[in-house]
């Protein structure tokens, strides 16, 4: 009795010891996500991509070798999949991913990984697996922004929320359900509140921008300088926000202002062809055709159709 008592304990010390790993590996994994969910997204796997970078902690690189433990090999099998084009190594990857799919019918992640191989191989079963990820539940706020990004139409808002739901402080998903309620369902207002909560929780560099853009489409414009004059201050090497200040100052009138922010956007991007665009109407708008209608045919090379329309009529 006494030997069957001391085996039973042990049996529950290394459950318990198993369950306190998993329990890290999870929370381990959720961190990689908030911080890498951007390069992970279906279109970082599009068979055109070489590869997928990552940000690297000394987790994630515990994960580069093949695991048993479901959160490790998410890791591993999205580093295989979004690190090559080769079609025999993505062949490979595949038979990983499907049985890890098989072995994980209810785990998102499984899923998803096995539907972005599909993808990377434009295999023609992609689909059929695809409608099985939107499927699966998802455990975590990742999971869930990334259905809604997929889902059918009728569901995303559900998804958004879910997010949100699961962390309340992933700004991320405030600001893409900000961006849906602007474009999708033309609901601004709810839209403002959720860029603006995903800017109290970390300052996020694109719903200051989208903020600001709404204050601008309503006139407001010395209300949308002041949001990216404060944006700026956090973000100083982001170009589109630059690009906007430039806008606002342009259509105030403050030419000069106006020519230094949009150098700046192009200096910290020489390849933003709205901000060449700008600056040609702008030069165009004072005087200065020889400028104008340089930085106009650049927008346009940069692929700003837009530009063509005022290069047939004023740099003829």
């Amino acid at each position: 009795m006494k030997k069957f008592i001391i085996l039973s304990v042990i049996a529950l010390y290394s459950a318990t010891g198993f369950v306190k790993a998993q329990s890290t590996d999870k929370e381990s994994f959720h961190a990689f996500l908030e911080e890498n969910l951007s390069f992970i997204l279906p279109s970082a796997f599009e068979p055109n991509k070489a590869y997928v970078t990552f940000v690297g902690t000394d987790w994630s690189q515990k994960c580069l070798t093949e695991s048993d433990n479901m959160y490790k090999n998410t890791v591993y099998l999205i580093t295989q999949i979004g690190g090559t084009r080769k079609t025999e190594k993505l062949q490979d990857v595949l038979k990983k991913t499907e049985a890890f799919a098989q072995k994980n019918p209810k785990f998102f992640w499984a899923q998803y990984l096995y539907a972005m191989n599909l993808l990377k191989l434009q295999s023609d079963k992609l689909k059929e697996q695809w409608q099985k990820t939107l499927q699966t539940e998802p455990e975590d706020a990742y999971g869930y922004l990334l259905l809604a990004l997929y889902a059918e139409d009728s569901k995303r808002k559900q998804f958004y929320e879910k997010s949100i739901q699961a962390n309340p402080r992933y700004a991320d998903a405030y600001y893409e359900y900000g961006l849906y309620l602007e474009e999708e369902e033309k609901n601004t207002n709810k839209a403002i509140e959720m860029y603006q909560k995903a800017i109290d929780i970390n300052q996020h560099a694109n719903a200051y921008n989208n903020l600001g853009s709404i204050y601008v489409s309503n006139q407001q414009f010395d209300k949308a300088k002041q949001l990216y004059i404060k944006a700026l201050e956090v973000h100083p090497k982001y170009a589109k926000l630059h690009a906007n200040k430039g806008v606002v100052e342009f259509y105030t009138e403050d030419y000069e202002s106006a020519k230094k922010s949009l150098k700046k956007a192009i200096e910290l991007d020489a390849e933003y062809g709205s901000a060449y665009f700008m600056l040609g109407m702008l030069e165009l708008a004072t005087g200065d055709k020889t400028n104008g209608c340089t930085h106009l045919n650049k927008a346009k090379e940069l692929g700003e159709q837009t530009a063509d329309q005022y290069i047939q009529k004023y740099c003829k």
